[in-house]
């Protein structure tokens, strides 16, 4: 749901690294767990209400494709 601000953030943290090196995935997991950290209880609510959703229905097309 938030990946470019993921992505925002692992970059802010490491300029050099680029989507689909190597090191990213372990980056954008330190930078998930960052924000996920810096959400309110309202926004978690909201997340676990998608997150339930999407594995009922699965994710809408438009997630599917990027």
């Amino acid at each position: 749901m938030r990946a470019e601000e993921i992505h925002d953030r692992v970059k802010a943290m490491n300029p050099d690294v680029e989507k689909g090196d190597k090191g990213y995935p372990g980056h954008f997991q330190k930078a998930l767990t960052a924000i996920m950290e810096e959400l309110t209880d309202e926004e978690l609510e909201e997340m676990e209400a998608t997150r339930a959703e999407w594995q009922k229905s699965g994710p809408p097309i438009d997630v599917q494709l990027k």
